[in-house]
């Protein structure tokens, strides 16, 4: 089952899925969407399923708390409405339950 505690302690606000390739497996990182829950300026806190991080909200226009936001690292770099944000969420689930 996905873990999103586990998945950002591993690996600070990426999440990286595994794949084979020639010389065995690598590494891709991905934005990860997530919720404004709190800014001041352009620094504010997201979560995702109980995990909170800081980001940065420097490229997003006019943020309100409870946005949702695509973060890639520490910034948040577009707004989602909710029905996409979970439709990604849901993705990232998926995929991570594959590995």
């Amino acid at each position: 089952m996905f873990n999103a505690g586990i998945v950002f302690k591993e690996c600070v606000i990426y999440v990286f899925l595994l794949f084979g390739l020639k010389g065995g497996r690598k590494k891709m990182c991905l934005a990860v969407p997530m919720r404004l829950i709190k800014f001041e300026g352009v620094n504010g806190i997201a979560e995702i399923d109980g995990v909170k991080r800081n980001v940065n909200l420097s490229f997003i226009e006019n943020p309100e708390i409870g946005d949702y936001l695509i973060i890639h690292a520490g910034f948040a770099i577009q707004k989602l409405d909710e029905k996409e944000a979970m439709e990604n969420i849901r993705l990232i689930k998926e995929m991570w339950e594959m590995q």
